[in-house]
């Protein structure tokens, strides 16, 4: 989102009724607060990382081109 995109959803915001103002805001202080927290990922999260690198040293990664692929279908 660009800087002008967020100024103007900022506005837009300013105009809604004040408990969803409030909403949002409680959504934005928690994104705010957990960025602030270190991450620990929990032993299953940490195995599929550890099986993520032993993939990448056996030389199982994706093309350049299967990259790009899968940025345009989520974009």
């Amino acid at each position: 989102m660009t800087r002008e995109q967020l100024d103007a959803l900022f506005d837009r915001v300013r105009s809604w009724p004040a408990d969803r103002q409030d909403e949002a805001a409680a959504i934005l202080l928690s994104l705010e607060a957990e960025g602030e927290e270190v991450y620990h990922p929990t032993p299953e999260q940490e195995a599929e990382l550890e099986e993520a690198l032993r993939e990448i040293d056996r030389g199982e990664v994706a093309s350049e081109e299967e990259v790009r692929s899968a940025f345009r279908r989520r974009h």
